[in-house]
Formats: structure tokens, C-alpha cells, sequence
């Protein structure tokens, strides 16, 4: 498993989007998406800040 957190500026105001990856048949080229966290509504646009990945077994 794998986390990507990024830290982005929203109007203004800074928060952060999380996504939890699972390798797919054991390979780094398929990643499935199995939980996030978007500020809601999900903006069409950000600025990034940030950005931090996670690799874990």
C-alpha cells in the first residue's frame, strides 16, 4: 500500500487531499484508489503546495 498527501491553498485557505493507493496484482504500474479525502465540493482547480508519498507494505 501507498499514501499520496498533498497540501494545497483553496481560496485562500490551505488543506490537504489524501489518497490511499493499493498496488494492483503486485505491480507499482497499477494502482487502485481505495479510500480519499477531498475537501468537499472537490474543486475544479487548487494550488499545490506540497506534496508527500508514502510507500508501505
Amino acid at each position: 500500500m501507498g499514501e499520496i498527501e498533498l497540501g494545497i491553498n483553496l481560496d485562500g485557505k490551505n488543506d490537504v487531499i489524501s489518497v490511499l493507493l493499493h498496488f494492483a496484482e503486485g505491480s507499482l504500474s497499477l494502482l487502485e484508489v481505495i479510500w480519499y479525502n477531498f475537501p468537499e465540493p472537490v474543486p475544479s482547480t487548487w494550488k499545490e503546495i506540497n506534496r508527500e508519498v508514502r510507500i508501505g507494505g
